[in-house]
């Protein structure tokens, strides 16, 4: 395995970070970027729902086993980490709900003729504001997660996503 060569500055250490950049992606890839309704399906009504929640578990549980084998968590970590999972999903899943229905609209309202620059720029900034709450709250949950793992499988989750951002991840 590559070194990342991070040395620790103190007790916040630029490894540390690392881990908590894994955990939030392994978290927001889990939660929310990878559990996705293609828009085509979706339709566009205002109370239809985008997020299919039997999907929506079955991905989660997915995730579960994967991050679980991966890590070699043990019985007493799988229990606190999928709990730690579900409850992220649960309260985040009407934000979701809400950004994809932004999002939709959002794409209705660049393709209008009648639209200006500022009025997109404007409904972006919007979208991205819903974005960055979203964000806070599963930076949260990574740091949770973060404290049931031992360094170890810490060092683990950093390794996996510094080879899948350098493009040193081994094929499957």
């Amino acid at each position: 395995m590559k070194s990342t060569g991070l040395k620790s500055t103190g007790t916040q250490s630029k490894g540390s970070w690392l881990i908590i950049g894994a955990s939030a992606i392994m978290v927001s890839l889990s939660l929310g970027l990878a559990i996705r309704i293609p828009a085509a399906e979706a339709g566009k009504s205002a109370g239809e729902t985008l997020i299919d929640g039997d999907f929506e578990e079955a991905t989660l549980k997915h995730f579960e086993k994967r991050f679980f084998s991966r890590i070699g968590a043990s019985e007493e970590q799988q229990s606190t980490l999928a709990a730690i999972f579900l409850k992220q999903m649960q309260k985040t899943r009407s934000q979701r709900e809400t950004i994809r229905h932004k999002m939709i609209d959002f794409t209705d309202f660049v393709s209008a003729d009648t639209s200006t620059d500022d009025q997109i720029r404007e409904k972006m900034q919007e979208l991205r504001s819903l974005h960055e709450k979203l964000m806070d709250s599963r930076i949260d949950t990574a740091l949770k997660v973060r404290q049931v793992l031992t360094p170890e499988q810490r060092k683990t989750i950093a390794d996996r996503v510094s080879n899948l951002l350098t493009g040193n991840s081994p094929m499957r």
